[in-house]
């Protein structure tokens, strides 16, 4: 397994497993205290190129190329595994589940998105392209940057990049026909999130052939850092309820 893509907080206690996919511009660091919620579940976050500790590398603005590397990464993770992906993570989470089905892999024991509509909706216009101030502005109006980090110029050079190629994988994305994933799927979505409803979210279930569930908890589009004591029970419990983990 290499490290730099997958990153856990603790030594790995071989029960399952959740790998956590971040939003667009995050990095492992969102989950670093989910964890401590948790005696059960190994977290074990992805932390793609252009952030972090992996800033001097170039990020990704191909979809196919992170379930490429993400795939055989998990094929190295040695137990159980659930997916959970949140905003644009929720997508690579989506496709990642597709391509180790159409690879004859061992499957994720369920799939949980969040904050992201169904798939096969069609895709809002795509503001990755936007000129610089325009898209500073677009993502302070939708809260995923604090209006005082955007004032700093020499801060923004350098989360800029994957912000904008993180949007890019979003705002570029093509849904295909497909049979439906043969492991169950749960949404979570935030009561006060304007670009995720609940009726953005009922397409979900034409996705599974092994049912689906949705939950709003409260808050806006990132309510997971308010709510993410939540959010682990909520997924501990599905997890041990449907059997082979022991909580």
């Amino acid at each position: 397994m290499a490290a730099r893509w997958l990153y856990e907080f603790r030594p790995p206690t071989g029960t399952c497993a959740l790998v956590c996919l971040p939003y667009a511009g995050g990095s492992a660091s969102i989950f670093d205290t989910w964890q401590r919620q948790t005696s059960v579940l190994d977290i074990v976050a992805v932390q793609l190129p252009g952030r972090a500790n992996r800033i001097a590398e170039p990020p990704l603005v191909s979809l196919a190329e992170m379930v490429d590397r993400l795939t055989t990464e998990l094929a190295g993770l040695g137990r159980d595994y659930a997916l959970f992906g949140h905003s644009m993570g929720a997508l690579v989470a989506f496709e990642l589940a597709r391509r180790i089905r159409d690879d004859g892999l061992d499957g994720p024991r369920a799939l949980f998105v969040s904050a992201y509509p169904a798939p096969d909706l069609p895709i809002p216009p795509p503001v990755y392209n936007l000129p610089r101030p325009e898209l500073i502005r677009w993502l302070v109006d939708n809260g995923g940057l604090d209006i005082d980090v955007a004032q700093h110029d020499e801060l923004m050079d350098v989360l800029l990049p994957a912000l904008r190629a993180d949007l890019a994988v979003a705002d570029t994305y093509a849904y295909r026909s497909a049979p439906s994933l043969p492991w169950p799927i749960r949404v979570f979505l935030g009561a006060e999130d304007p670009s995720c409803t609940l009726a953005d979210v009922g397409g979900w279930h034409r996705q599974s052939t092994r049912g689906c569930e949705v939950d709003v908890l409260p808050g806006d589009h990132f309510y997971l850092h308010d709510q993410a004591a939540l959010l682990v029970e909520l997924i501990e419990r599905d997890l041990v309820t449907r059997g082979g983990i022991r909580a």
